[in-house]
């Protein structure tokens, strides 16, 4: 499986800044132009989404929003601080606050999953989601370089503005691995976070050149564990190189700097920290209208194959004539949902009664009488099989059956409305 993972916020900026097609308006606040949301809108799509199309199904992404950094803040209360100080211009707030509500609705329509957890950045959601998908692809869509420590996982690319990054690579000089670290040195302006006073990026090319990958990476391990000791017994090796000396005056505040530059997956595991999902069955309608209302309704022909709804009530006279399409679409998903339709034909009193016909089901004595069942790459077939319907040509119940069967044959997952209730009809 291949899994498209959105550093949201970062992909709403970059498609709204980015945005280039269309009429921009004009702020007489500011005496700037700024792009409209429908603009972005079409920027997302066509630098974004088409993109993760071609990779994958649009089910399989997952939108990371940052729902606070309450763990930074408390190691250092400046971190980020920077951002409040920030004015928006009157349009830019608006257009950015319109474009943000139809981009959570448009990965609502195509069934994309949006995650966030309480005072949690996105950039520890996406290490935590990378971490434990370890057995799958993984594409992770970001302006952020932190990320670029990701890179280490096999099967992970980072796009940083939409360029690739993966493997054994460097970005402006500073190998992926080394990422947080460097930046705990060198600081970070972006999330106003300082670094190390008197450490600057020729000081870490020193350090890369002078020991390697290695004695960085060692290095590191050194200094992260904090033990001072062993700081002492590097200078003790290299009396003459500064910087050693240099960490060992500014340990504890390195040290600060290293637990705010690092990603931290392990605050996604807390299990009294419960995380805010959203998700949805793709809807083709919902889809059509997003990109109506954007303004890419020329679009539409482009993702024709992607969302199209096909809803088949199927008897006893059609089933056959559509029994090959259903298979194929079966063969095609991993994942099918099932709901059962019953009667209670024995209709007991007392049951009745103390019940009221509204609290209680007599599960036991149900008796199919249909199925639903809601299956294909993009969940696009709903399909009703009537077995024991008065006036209808119903179809046996073995047709249910063998679709059931099939799919377990198969490994496909099996989704049931009410497993309870399913597994005893």
């Amino acid at each position: 499986m291949h899994y498209s993972i959105l550093d949201f916020n970062a992909v709403l900026k970059h498609s709204y800044y980015a945005a280039t097609n269309g009429e921009k308006i004009f702020c007489e606040e500011t005496g700037r132009s700024y792009p409209t949301w429908k603009a972005a809108a079409e920027a997302f799509l066509t630098r974004y989404f088409n993109y993760i199309i071609e990779q994958s199904n649009p089910r399989y992404i997952i939108a990371c929003h940052d729902q606070g950094h309450k763990f930074r803040s408390e190691i250092f209360p400046e971190y980020k601080l920077n951002r409040k100080d920030k004015k928006y211009s009157p349009v830019e707030s608006k257009e950015l606050n319109q474009f943000k509500g139809w981009l959570k609705g448009f990965l609502a329509s195509v069934g994309a999953t949006q995650i966030g957890f309480p005072d949690v950045e996105a950039d520890d959601i996406i290490a935590w989601i990378v971490k434990n998908t370890t057995n799958d692809t993984r594409s992770v869509f970001t302006v952020d370089a932190d990320l670029l420590q990701l890179c280490e996982y096999e099967g992970t690319v980072v796009y940083l503005k939409l360029e690739a990054h993966f493997g054994e690579g460097e970005y402006k000089g500073i190998p992926y691995k080394f990422t947080s670290f460097a930046k705990s040195m060198l600081g970070d302006t972006s999330d106003n976070y300082p670094g190390i006073k008197g450490f600057g990026p020729k000081k870490f090319e020193h350090l890369l050149t002078t020991y390697g990958e290695d004695g960085i990476k060692e290095f590191e391990q050194v200094c992260s564990k904090g033990n001072n000791s062993q700081i002492v017994q590097l200078i003790d090796l290299h009396p003459q190189d500064k910087t050693f000396h240099l960490f060992l005056d500014k340990h504890k505040e390195w040290n600060d700097m290293y637990r705010i530059a690092i990603l931290h997956p392990e605050l996604c595991e807390n299990p009294l920290v419960k995380p805010i999902i959203h998700k949805r069955v793709p809807d083709a309608a919902k889809f059509s209208s997003l990109l109506t209302s954007a303004n890419c309704e020329d679009m539409l022909e482009g993702y024709k194959g992607l969302l199209n709804d096909k809803q088949l009530l199927l008897d006893a006279n059609n089933f056959e004539s559509y029994k090959d399409e259903i298979y194929a679409a079966l063969k095609d998903s991993s994942d099918v949902a099932f709901d059962y339709e019953t009667t209670d034909k024995t209709k007991i009193e007392s049951f009745r009664q103390a019940s009221n016909s509204k609290n209680f089901v007599d599960v036991l004595s149900q008796e199919l009488t249909g199925a639903s069942f809601c299956f294909g790459k993009y969940f696009e077939y709903t399909v009703y099989i009537p077995v024991d319907h008065k006036d209808t040509a119903n179809c046996d119940k073995q047709v249910i059956k063998d679709i059931l069967e099939f799919c377990q044959s198969r490994k496909i997952n099996l989704i049931a409305h009410n497993a309870f209730f399913e597994g005893v009809v």
